[in-house]
């Protein structure tokens, strides 16, 4: 191969790791992906905890879905498996009226093992919705909730479902 064809190549090949790095960094920063925290992020789990998050939660009012799932989607597990004098409060914050999933009562839901629950995102649509799995510890699967934006509130969940096996008191829910 001729100096000429090497010295080709080599630009060639600068130009082409250049244009790959430029589209990384805009689908990085399109994405909205420039969180400090890492994904998928935990939340504490301890024994008799009562959960307080505030009534203008940042992650509510952002349409970044991955922060959704990682922060808020962990919180909202929380809340709903954990027995605290505010819990219906919290779920009028974080829930549709008309939620699947919404009105179990916490009596039905079983203790999960994890001390931390791990939230991540699974799908996103251009349209507001967003599904999020969050881990409890259960090895059978994680909570799977589905959220929607609403232009007033922010992201609202519509959907709250644990493992068929593990998380539900009667097994049947």
């Amino acid at each position: 191969m001729s100096r000429k064809h090497r010295t080709m190549l080599a630009l060639l090949s600068i130009a082409l790791t250049a244009v790959l790095l430029l589209l990384g960094w805009a689908g990085r920063h399109a994405m909205g992906r420039a969180s400090d925290e890492p994904t998928p992020s935990a939340v504490e789990m301890t024994a008799g905890a009562k959960p307080r998050p505030s009534k203008t939660d940042p992650s509510l009012k952002t349409r970044d879905a991955q922060r959704l799932c990682g922060q808020t989607a962990p919180k909202v597990v929380t809340l709903y498996v954990t027995d605290s004098p505010d819990r219906s409060r919290l779920l009028d914050e974080y829930f549709t009226t008309q939620a699947t999933g919404r009105n179990v009562p916490v009596s039905h839901i079983k203790p999960q093992p994890a001390k931390q629950f791990a939230g991540a995102l699974n799908v996103e649509q251009p349209l507001g919705h967003a599904v999020c799995s969050v881990n409890t510890g259960l090895q059978s699967s994680p909570w799977m909730l589905e959220f929607d934006w609403e232009g007033t509130f922010g992201w609202r969940c519509t959907s709250v479902q644990g493992p068929i096996q593990g998380a539900y008191a009667d097994d049947r829910l």
